[in-house]
């Protein structure tokens, strides 16, 4: 529950493992290893945060923090250009109802993303499985 943010430049926490940031976020280490999975983080886990990462790396790693905490209100800062992707997220989860028209909708804003790849745009974040309306 809450208000998450992002920010256009995640700092970089030398010192702090990644995973030590996820567990101090969420008891749920099944879900951090979903969403490491689904955001390519797995072998960024016990590494510093942010420290070596490339731009789209670091803001992986970002998502990644926030999915974990599940806020109400996710405020990106420049996310990507092209992309509206603010209101595409809120319009998933204002419409979709089961986990296939969750996933459905996720993959085509990726396929959005993957298309603009040449204009610097990135990968877009799908909610965990099991997230079904109640």
């Amino acid at each position: 529950m809450g208000l998450g943010i992002s920010f256009q430049h995640p700092p970089a926490i030398k010192g702090v493992r990644l995973r030590t940031m996820l567990e101090t976020l969420t008891d749920d280490q099944e879900l951090i290893q979903q969403y490491s999975e689904l955001l390519n983080m797995g072998t960024y886990l016990e590494r510093d945060i942010n420290v070596g990462f490339s731009g789209g790396e670091r803001k992986r790693s970002e998502i990644l923090q926030l999915m974990v905490q599940a806020p109400d209100l996710l405020l990106l800062d420049e996310p990507e250009s092209g992309v509206d992707i603010e209101r595409r997220i809120a319009e998933v989860y204002q419409t979709c109802r089961t986990n296939a028209d969750i996933q459905a909708a996720f993959d085509a804003l990726q396929a959005e993303l993957d298309a603009a790849k040449g204009r610097g745009a990135g990968r877009a974040a799908r909610p965990r499985a099991g997230r079904e309306a109640a």
